[in-house]
């Protein structure tokens, strides 16, 4: 039975990674996905975590907008 995930003596990171969370359908959680954005990519280059950071930005501004 193969099994995805990490173990202690695996030093390349799991294949496929993911999160999900919900957030309500208003302006004013932009701001929260930004921040979680952020959390999510920890150790990231901050040059890629600004470009994902303001992609992650525009995708809930705009699901946001009536």
């Amino acid at each position: 039975m193969a099994d995805d995930a990490p173990t202690a003596d695996t030093t390349a990171p799991p294949s496929d990674v993911r999160w999900e969370k919900t957030y309500d359908g208003l302006p004013s959680t932009v701001s929260n996905v930004r921040h979680d954005v952020r959390s999510i990519l920890g150790p990231c280059p901050e040059i890629i975590a600004e470009d994902l950071e303001l992609v992650v930005s525009e995708l809930a501004a705009n699901a946001s907008a009536p």
